[in-house]
């Protein structure tokens, strides 16, 4: 027999904490001042919600972080926090949206111009997957980084928007 959920569920039980959120929260504290990690996570769904890639990815630099202006530049993205440290000591959290991306165990030197550069008109793909989905490299205007200054606004934003929810 099927179960089916009584009429005393709970449909406002707390969504779980993404991985990545408490970090992302170490690292500014400002998030901590307008709501709440379940609620940073629930935010964290509204930004790309068609990305096949749906985690935080990271960047390690040593000099502070700022999406590249032009297009033709790739951006280097990491599943794994470790990974994206012994880059820099600046660690930069994002998301991506990515709809249709190129898989390889192995790229050559700057071939991802070509794959994700819609100039290119054997291009059909808009980022590409590394070693099995840990790494990442895409084009600037399809990431959002997590604790700038636009990311505090629009939690802030979803915060008031969700009071009453």
């Amino acid at each position: 027999m099927e179960h089916l959920p009584s009429e005393n569920t709970n449909k406002h039980e707390k969504s779980p904490i993404k991985d990545g959120v408490d970090f992302v929260f170490e690292k500014n504290p400002n998030l901590a001042q307008i709501g709440a990690k379940d609620q940073y996570s629930e935010y964290l769904d509204t930004i790309f919600p068609d990305s096949v890639m749906r985690m935080i990815l990271y960047r390690g630099d040593n000099i502070k972080f700022s999406l590249p202006t032009d297009n033709n530049t790739g951006v280097y993205l990491t599943t794994n926090r470790t990974t994206g440290s012994q880059y820099g000591d600046r660690l930069t959290m994002a998301l991506v949206e990515t709809k249709n991306p190129y898989h390889t165990q192995d790229m050559p030197g700057m071939y991802w111009k070509r794959i994700i550069n819609k100039s290119d008109r054997l291009s059909t793909h808009d980022s590409i997957i590394l070693n099995g989905g840990q790494e990442l490299i895409i084009a600037p205007k399809k990431i959002h980084l997590l604790g700038s200054d636009q990311d505090l606004e629009n939690f802030r934003k979803f915060v008031e928007n969700h009071k009453d929810s």
